[in-house]
């Protein structure tokens, strides 16, 4: 059975979306201050400019390769959903920890189920 199963066109949109929302949330939780408020804009920036850059139907620079991609989602989403347990931060309230923490697993989870070759 092949987990991978998630389109690379629906991974490319996905990168865009979680870019801009992981831009946007910290400001709009009100966590400018935190670690994992810089952590997750930091994740945003790099997920937009690596969807530019990818080999896939959404790429505007087409250099990076699919696989190498989902390993660099992959990564960075454990570290992302590991931030609020290494500053200490998941003591805190439950908005400054809660989403570096859903979106770095859900990063993890799209890339290990996320197609490698684009059609």
């Amino acid at each position: 059975m092949n987990i991978r199963f998630i389109p690379t066109r629906v991974h490319a949109v996905l990168d865009y979306v979680t870019g801009a929302s992981l831009l946007a949330l910290p400001t709009l939780l009100r966590l400018d201050a935190t670690a994992s408020a810089r952590a997750t804009r930091g994740w945003g920036v790099i997920a937009t400019v690596s969807g530019l850059v990818t080999k896939h139907e959404l790429g505007v620079w087409r250099v990076l390769p699919m696989p190498l991609h989902l390993a660099t989602d992959a990564a960075g989403g454990a570290v992302l959903a590991a931030i609020p347990v290494l500053t200490g931060e998941i003591r805190s309230e439950r908005r400054s920890w809660l989403p570096p923490l859903v979106v770095g697993t859900m990063e993890i989870v799209l890339a290990l189920t996320t197609k490698t070759e684009s059609r």
